[in-house]
């Protein structure tokens, strides 16, 4: 291969390489919504369709499906403060975003929903669940 041609396929990987970053970027920097407590409360396990569901909170950023048909979907949130119970977070710690998983009947119905709340220390512990609001049983 010429050197003219190692180059141009150099600046064309190195112009790749900035697009990505910037697009990496401006997703990180988009900040998330807030957990929607009054659209939350309108979820209704046995009654709440997926229909239902969409129109309260929108599109979710994942779904999983399993083998028996049910499906959980995932949306993610700003965290919301550490509840006084948990004690103060230790120093250096660091909130991940709030998840919110709806768990889906193979018809369509919900099943039941649950908000993670998941903090990060910086003492090499990984991550710990600060205590999980089980939305419903």
């Amino acid at each position: 291969m010429s050197a003219t041609r190692r180059g141009a396929l150099r600046r064309c990987a190195a112009l790749l390489g900035m697009a990505m970053g910037g697009l990496a970027l401006s997703c990180a920097s988009t900040p998330l919504p807030p957990l929607p407590e009054a659209a939350l409360a309108q979820l209704q396990p046995g009654t709440t369709t997926m229909d239902d569901a969409r129109k309260l909170l929108g599109e979710p950023v994942a779904t999983e499906m399993q083998a028996d048909g049910s499906s959980s979907w995932i949306y993610e949130y700003a965290p919301a403060p550490i509840p006084s119970e948990a004690g103060p977070p230790p120093t250096g710690s660091r909130r991940k975003p709030d998840v919110l998983r709806l768990v889906w009947r193979p018809t369509g119905v919900l099943a039941t929903h649950e908000i993670t709340h998941v903090l990060v220390t910086s003492q090499n512990e990984g991550e710990r669940a600060v205590p999980q609001a089980l939305i419903s049983p």
